[in-house]
Parts: C-alpha cells; sequence; structure tokens
C-alpha cells in the first residue's frame, strides 16, 4: 500500500477548500437574481460576481454596493447573504449617483456604480 505524501494531501485540501469558498457566492447570486427577477442576458445578470465585487471572479475587493451589503451582514451578525439582508440597502445609494440601489437595480444597472 502506498503512503500519501503530506505535500499531495495539502494540495488536495487545499483545491477542496477553495472548491467550498467558490460555493458561497454562487448561492448569493442566485438569491439575488431570484429577489430582482434578474433576466437572462441582462447587464446585471452578465456582472453575476460584479454586482458586489471589483473582479469578474470576485474575491475580496468590493465594490460600493458590496460593501454596503457586508455593512448589513455585519450589523446582523451573520454571513449569509439573504432576501432580508438584499431588502435592507435597497434605499441606500452605493453607487452615489442619486439614485437608490433599487432603482438602479429595477433600471439594470450595477447597484455599486458602472466603474
Amino acid at each position: 500500500m502506498k503512503r500519501f505524501n503530506a505535500k499531495a494531501l495539502l494540495a488536495i485540501f487545499a483545491v477542496g477548500s477553495m472548491t467550498l469558498g467558490a460555493l458561497a457566492l454562487p448561492a448569493a447570486v442566485t438569491k439575488f437574481d431570484k429577489l430582482y427577477e434578474v433576466k437572462e442576458g441582462s447587464k446585471l445578470h452578465k456582472a453575476k460576481c460584479m454586482v458586489c465585487h471589483e473582479t469578474k471572479m470576485g474575491g475580496k475587493k468590493l465594490n460600493a454596493y458590496g460593501k454596503d451589503i457586508q455593512a448589513a451582514l455585519r450589523k446582523a451578525g451573520t454571513k449569509k447573504v439573504t432576501e432580508e439582508i438584499l431588502k435592507s440597502v435597497e434605499q441606500l445609494d452605493s453607487a452615489k449617483a442619486g439614485k437608490t440601489n433599487l432603482h438602479r437595480i429595477k433600471a439594470d444597472q450595477l447597484p455599486g456604480g458602472d466603474s
């Protein structure tokens, strides 16, 4: 019977951990898309992670809307994006453009700004 080498085991664990971390994001995107009835092919649908993040792959860099979601999560004492969390930031103007997040979402615009 072959012995597992520690480096190989660590690599398997690292890949598995990355996969589990990535699984949390689609749930938030799905929740957002369902709540706001995001249409396939729309700007919001194409943006996916960039509704809250500065890059297509998500990551730690949040845009203004993502930072407002993060603040709402902290206030609620949770890490799970729920319908209530999303609704709690609807009346904010994350983009600082004179329109609420909800107005921008209904107009198929990124609530954190288009940059």
